[in-house]
């Protein structure tokens, strides 16, 4: 209880200073499924970009976070009290995995940046890891394409958007190649922005 008022404070002091500072706008939210679970996927420029996501959603997000976050003092408050999922981008665990699929047993939000990193041209994207097509094919749950405009160089722009886009069912991708349907989604991120 106390940790879930914790998250809901965090959540509200950082909306109100994206919204003040960055002029945060946010559209799609009515994509966004109720009690169902649900992968998010977006564009990965910033380090800002978890919290961006966090507070544009009215569903608490469980990221899957490179493990170096759980290292570090700052950070690992954070990780740790919005229930994040540590991942080793050199050598992924099957415990990874597993927290992942638990989480949308339990008709939970996991958010998942496809190309593993910051991508640092945001006119670029990156290739997506090998392990999103395997996340895909066992949970078979819905995919929320989103796209993050404004987090790259921020402190230019002092202008953050974020695009809940489209949501995608499982069955739409079942037909696709299981090595296409990462650049398909990727493809779909960053489009039509």
């Amino acid at each position: 209880m106390i940790k879930a008022f914790i998250q809901d404070l965090t959540i509200l002091i950082t909306r109100l200073i994206f919204k003040i500072i960055f002029r945060l706008e946010i559209e799609g939210v009515d994509k966004i499924p109720q009690n169902t679970p649900l992968i998010i996927i977006s564009n990965h420029h910033s380090y800002l970009d978890p919290a961006v996501l966090m507070v544009s959603s009215p569903r608490k997000i469980h990221f899957v976070a490179k493990k170096e976050l759980f290292y570090n003092p700052f950070t690992f408050f954070f990780v740790k009290l919005f229930d994040a999922i540590p991942v080793d981008r050199e050598n992924p665990k099957p415990s990874t995995f597993k927290t992942v699929l638990k989480y949308l047993s339990e008709n939970k939000v996991v958010g998942i940046f496809p190309e593993g990193t910051r991508v640092k041209d945001p006119q670029k994207f990156g290739q997506a890891e090998e392990g999103i097509n395997l996340i895909l094919s066992k949970s078979k749950c819905p995919i929320l394409i989103t796209y993050i405009d404004g987090t790259y160089q921020w402190y230019k722009k002092f202008k953050i958007k974020v695009l809940f886009k489209e949501l995608v069912k499982w069955e739409e991708l079942e037909k696709i190649q299981e090595k296409e349907r990462a650049k398909l989604l990727m493809r779909k991120v960053y489009e039509n922005n």
